[in-house]
């Protein structure tokens, strides 16, 4: 546990990407930047407000080493090349060459085969640090208005691209020193070079006005993921973090995330559906996952899980839903939050998705914090849970308080909200059921762990079946599986 003076929240990419900027223009010393993706071309505020500083990424970092003094260390993930018609090309040229010699870029490749670096951070002066589900990258920002249309939201291409949810973490004090150290690590890790430790400017205070803290002094748990690699052993905090949490819940578990394939996650929430007084158990998905290859994987691996839930949901506890925009239902809103409110009593929120490579292949980072029997807390917390409904329901956040005081659980609140048109929507995570019997097991798709392209071609292809030049091809097909399925993450 770390303690943080201040805790705030910025919900959906317009506050968020607003309070980096912010936080960017008064760096004295560092910024790391860790990410799963990153373009220097993201518009950072789209307001048409100028204050005479740049508001794209890479102009910015430029200005803030050239005219700062500012060291900046950008660290991105190696990507599989499956993505490289998304990404940003040439990205060390422009983060490199075009930059300041104080902007410092790397792709960070330190993981096994199969797996990314999937951590989202931004740190400034060691001061305040944000952890979450966003990459400073296209298709992200967003308001929380979600409209159907919105000329603002067009990627640096001038492409509109469809609604995005998010959440983000912002914390200062010791944990915002603690994630300075994570960052230092996973630099050191990838580029085999040492940084020197933080040099913390007495009147630096490089908090963003925009964001208003809601919690105050309080303890907040760092908790990651990484898998057992290069002499390194396994880290499996997240895992265990979900499941303490959904083990305590009392009266209900409320959950964001793009993804819903772990299988220990899924377990966990199994029990607790099955006992008798177990808590209510609320899950916000996207409609689909993605593309089309995530909607042929990933949603049938939900579509397996979500059936085990239901029938373990004895006593109609479990709703899952999907946030619909309009009566039409033709624009998908991607729900790309990694969150978890446990009652009115805990509060998680990171880069960690749902599933099995999350809880054991990718690199992941989580924030977490508990109320105990702090009222203000408490109360901090549940403000939270109700002013995300109140976006997803489409009303305001009275009505969603009024509703939770008087209908007696969450369900029976929010379905006493439910409208014919922006609303919460019971998903249907069915799939054709010969897709589903050609996906393979999830062991294949989402793994928990490494997987060895020999023991991939083992399960695709007979031992007997195996000549030389047929293993051979094979292999390349097994391989090119592992960078399509295993490597798969959608958009982050």
């Amino acid at each position: 546990m770390t303690g943080a003076p201040r805790v705030a929240l910025a919900i959906d990419g317009e506050t968020y990407y607003r309070a980096v900027r912010e936080a960017l223009l008064q760096a004295t010393k560092t910024v790391f930047i860790l990410d799963w993706d990153i373009h220097s071309q993201l518009l950072l505020v789209r307001d048409n407000r100028r204050d005479g500083y740049p508001c794209e990424l890479g102009p910015l970092l430029d200005y803030i080493a050239r005219k700062r003094g500012v060291e900046v260390y950008v660290l991105s993930w190696d990507f599989a090349m499956i993505y490289l018609l998304e990404r940003e090309s040439f990205p060390l040229y422009v983060l490199n060459w075009k930059t300041h010699s104080r902007v410092h870029f790397s792709m960070d490749a330190n993981h096994p085969v199969g797996a990314s670096q999937h951590q989202k951070l931004v740190v400034v002066d060691d001061a305040v640090a944000f952890c979450g589900g966003f990459d400073l990258s296209k298709w992200r920002w967003d308001t929380s208005e979600h409209r159907v249309e919105d000329d603002r939201r067009t990627d640096p291409d001038g492409k509109p691209y469809s609604p995005f949810h998010d959440l983000q973490m912002v914390v200062d004090g010791e944990t915002a020193g603690a994630l300075g150290e994570l960052a230092r690590d996973r630099w050191s890790r990838a580029t085999q070079r040492n940084l020197p430790g933080p040099t913390l400017a007495a009147d630096s205070d490089p908090w963003p006005a925009s964001l208003p803290a809601v919690f105050r002094d309080v303890e907040v748990a760092i908790a990651r993921t990484y898998p057992a690699y290069a002499g390194r052993e396994a880290v499996t905090e997240i895992e265990r973090l979900y499941r303490d949490g959904i083990a305590a819940a009392v009266k209900a578990i409320y959950i964001e995330n793009q993804y819903l394939t772990s299988h220990s996650i899924g377990q966990a929430l199994a029990q607790r559906l099955a006992q008798d007084d177990g808590p209510q158990v609320v899950i916000v998905l996207p409609r689909e996952t993605g593309g089309w290859l995530e909607q042929q994987t990933m949603d049938v691996i939900r579509f397996r899980l979500v059936k085990k839930l239901r029938e373990a949901d004895r006593h109609g506890r479990l709703r899952i839903y999907y946030p619909r925009l309009s009566a039409s239902d033709e624009v998908v809103l991607m729900v790309h939050a990694k969150l978890m409110i446990i009652d009115k009593q805990m509060l998680l929120i990171g880069s960690a998705n749902l599933s099995n490579r999350s809880m054991g292949l990718d690199s992941e980072c989580n924030l977490a914090l508990e109320a105990e029997q702090d009222e203000q807390r408490r109360q901090a917390i549940g403000q939270l849970r109700s002013r995300l409904l109140a976006e997803h329901l489409g009303v305001d956040i009275r009505r969603v308080d009024d509703a939770l005081e008087t209908r007696g659980g969450l369900i029976e609140a929010i379905e006493s909200l439910h409208s014919d048109g922006r609303t919460l929507e019971q998903l249907d995570t069915s799939v054709d059921p010969m897709v589903d019997k050609l996906v393979p097991e999830s062991a294949l798709i989402d793994p928990e762990q490494p997987v060895d392209p020999d023991e991939l071609l083992s399960q695709l292809v007979a031992e007997d079946q195996q000549p030389h030049t047929v293993r051979r091809a094979a292999l390349a097909v097994a391989t090119l599986a592992l960078l399509l399925c295993l490597a798969l993450d959608g958009v982050g």
